[in-house]
């Protein structure tokens, strides 16, 4: 969903947003045509299945949003510590650099 540009800056997939845009407009000429059904007569509980649908849609894009911009933040903060890191004292990188290798192979 993510993808480096550069050293430093995410962008987001051009893919997956093109789809979401592709979902969007095919959801709104979904609603389009069950209002114009309803207010012609037709049944009405056609349009709300319609909403139903696309409150769902965009529920789901919430969620995807969401994890992208946490994504973006997690990235930022191991920015920050990578370069942090950088201004230490080589013994000390060492030794924080040694006791974080040992707390990943406890998980």
């Amino acid at each position: 969903m993510l993808r480096a540009k550069g050293d430093t800056e995410l962008e987001y997939s051009d893919s997956l947003l093109d789809q979401l845009k592709k979902i969007n407009e095919n959801a709104n000429k979904l609603l389009d045509t069950a209002m114009n059904a309803a207010s012609e007569g037709s049944n009405a509980n056609i349009a709300l299945l319609a909403m139903k649908e696309i409150r769902g849609q965009l529920g789901l894009q919430l969620e995807i949003f969401k994890i992208m911009y946490d994504m973006k933040a997690v990235r930022e903060f191991q920015e920050g510590v990578v370069r942090i890191l950088g201004e230490l004292d080589p013994e000390a990188r060492d030794e924080f650099v040694r006791r974080i290798k040992e707390k990943r192979g406890i998980q």
